[in-house]
């Protein structure tokens, strides 16, 4: 939390409006849906993102979703041993299609 609180008074207002952007940027199903490498998509059960997770994970057949369990936006904080294990187990089946 120490982190966000400090990256968002530096950046004021910007980070928000580069919040905002990103979910209102038009061609952002398009954009995804060109995605042809192995994809991960974390995220945390309460994270303001978990729905838009969820839709963005269902438009590739080769993205993978993992949801951690639970605190916010701050999961790598959070749940470090949770976020390296998925992580690592994400790079290892890309390695060796396991």
């Amino acid at each position: 939390v120490q982190a966000s609180t400090v990256s968002w008074l530096i950046a004021s207002d910007r980070s928000m409006r580069a919040y905002r952007a990103l979910f209102e940027f038009p061609g952002m199903e398009a954009t995804l849906r060109r995605i042809d490498a192995p994809t991960l998509l974390m995220v945390d059960r309460d994270d303001r993102l978990l729905a838009a997770t969820q839709k963005a994970s269902q438009l590739r057949g080769h993205f993978v979703y993992r949801e951690l369990p639970g605190g916010g936006s701050h999961a790598i904080f959070d749940h470090p041993e949770e976020w390296v294990t998925m992580l690592q187990g994400f790079i290892q089946q890309q390695c060796t299609g396991r």
